[in-house]
């Protein structure tokens, strides 16, 4: 596993997560930090050993406030990547008073419009405000509660595009 940001200029696209959600800057709640580690432990499973699958994830996280010139870079970088990313996984733990995610919310709209398929959608069940969210996207996406179960989603959906991918480029 590989973890690339968006201001990377050697990002590689193959096998990509692009990892969005509410960015938390310092270490409280760093939810970014803990889907590492999850990715890294269910990487190690055997089947996807004996395979050579592997992931790399992209991240538009960052450690200090943008100013205008600088954040506008950064929308370019986070659109680019999203897009030439084979998947992208929102995490939405949305707490009104800590973690709003309104550029997440405003991402997920668009990505939802553009291509809902290429998206894995958590939403753990205390996030507040989020009723809309579930009710307008229900017939589309399906919504996992912990981000445990949204990694295994996304993994199981890279796993099948990887072998999806080898299968047809070896005529199996």
């Amino acid at each position: 596993m590989k973890i690339y940001n968006v201001i990377d200029k050697d990002i590689e696209y193959k096998n990509s997560i692009f990892l969005a959600g509410p960015i938390v800057r310092g270490k409280e709640n760093d939810w970014h930090e803990n889907a590492y580690k999850i990715f890294e432990k269910m990487l190690e499973n055997p089947i996807y050993k004996r395979f050579n699958f592997d992931v790399n994830l992209i991240t538009p996280k960052r450690q200090i406030i943008l100013d205008d010139k600088k954040l506008v870079n950064q929308i370019e970088n986070e659109k680019d990547a999203m897009n030439k990313s084979q998947l992208i996984m929102f995490w939405i733990p949305r707490e009104m008073n800590k973690m709003i995610g309104m550029s997440t919310q405003f991402e997920l709209g668009y990505w939802y419009s553009k291509n809902y398929k290429k998206l894995i959608v958590g939403i753990p069940k205390n996030a507040e405000k989020v009723r809309y969210i579930k009710e307008f996207m229900k017939n589309d996406i399906q919504f996992y509660n912990t981000l445990d179960e949204t990694i295994q989603m996304v993994l199981d959906k890279m796993f099948y595009i990887y072998l999806a991918y080898h299968f047809k480029e070896f005529n199996l």
